[in-house]
């Protein structure tokens, strides 16, 4: 192996408030949801994707709690924070509703944006 080349020109620093990695939405709110302010400063959310008819909601984070109520296959809902709880199908990961009203696995929720810790 030979010696290591010259150093190449640095790219193009991109436009104010662009973001390579997600595509430059940095500053735009989402459309009809007061408080989002873009991917990276969103409200925390994920979309159900189970293989049934919809996801259960649990009073805590595991399947030993209580059943509170069932969110239909492909809705986004609005996230307050992540724990680990018990192991859902290899994923121990559980997520608080924003409002309050539950838990769902995370195993069958596609987070949208990044998720606080509780």
């Amino acid at each position: 192996q030979g010696p290591q080349g010259p150093k190449g020109d640095k790219g193009d620093t991109g436009k104010p408030g662009s973001c390579k990695k997600c595509g430059g939405h940095h500053g735009k709110g989402e459309k009809g949801d007061k408080g989002d302010k873009g991917q990276h400063g969103a409200t925390p959310s994920a979309r159900i994707v189970t293989s049934g008819q919809g996801l259960g909601v649990r009073s805590g984070p595991g399947t030993d709690h209580e059943k509170t109520d069932k969110i239909p296959n492909g809705t986004v809902v609005k996230l307050q924070c992540k724990v680990n709880g018990q192991t859902v199908d290899g994923n121990a990961i559980w997520y608080k509703l924003a409002d309050g009203s539950g838990w769902i696995a995370a195993r069958y929720a596609q987070n949208l944006n990044k998720i606080p810790v509780c």
